[in-house]
């Protein structure tokens, strides 16, 4: 995942012991690298690993969301959540 393009926020490193582990991970990416390379970037991560994708508008997200290893239903749901936080931020649901 590293090598096409997310960067490490956070853990990765081994945990010692005498077990194979690593500490928990997280990572990210842009919505615009995403978007450029969504197979090498939802390659399965062994451990306790989540990719976090930045989306820069909600058009963005609907085009992530058209390539994120998920159900139909899933992703609808996503793009309705994403949907009601821009309604949100805008004053559109009436609460600013």
């Amino acid at each position: 995942v590293r090598a096409a393009g997310a960067t490490l926020l956070t853990g990765g490193a081994p945990v010692a012991g005498d077990r194979v582990a690593v500490e928990n991970t997280l990572l990210s990416v842009t919505g615009t690298r995403f978007l450029a390379e969504p197979e090498g970037l939802q390659t399965e991560m062994f451990g306790p690993a989540s990719l976090c994708v930045i989306a820069a508008d909600i058009e963005e997200v609907a085009a992530i969301l058209g390539h994120v290893e998920a159900s139909p239903a899933e992703r609808q749901a996503y793009l309705n959540q994403a949907a009601a936080v821009r309604r949100s931020q805008s004053g559109e649901d009436g609460s600013a």
